[in-house]
């Protein structure tokens, strides 16, 4: 039996503090934020709405985290539209040859 993991960082302010920072290619965290935002306002959702509908749709278990009340709404607020095969694509043109969209350090060494 094989086993995948997933970890993946849905929030779009995480994306945003990473440009201003330039902990990672500031040009890569506003792509990304770029694409999610496009995508969520077909739908009238956030861009971490839309990250995690990916990776539902994605058939990856997601477990959102939040100390805000009202983004525990939002984070349940996934499952009334769905993503074209299209959106799914741009999303999926985020991630770089290694599998992720941007290298964190504490990341683990699966690639």
């Amino acid at each position: 039996m094989s086993e995948e993991i997933a970890i993946a960082a849905g929030d779009i302010r995480y994306w945003q503090r990473r440009a201003e920072r330039a902990e990672d290619d500031a040009a890569a965290c506003y792509r990304i934020l770029e694409v999610l935002t496009r995508v969520g306002k077909k739908y009238g959702k956030s861009a971490g709405q839309v990250s995690l509908r990916w990776l539902v749709q994605k058939g990856a278990i997601v477990i959102p985290r939040t100390s805000k009340v009202e983004r525990l709404t939002e984070n349940m607020s996934i499952f009334d539209f769905v993503l074209t095969p299209q959106d799914m694509a741009d999303v999926d043109g985020l991630a770089k040859a290694a599998g992720r969209v941007v290298s964190v350090g504490w990341a683990p060494k699966w690639d």
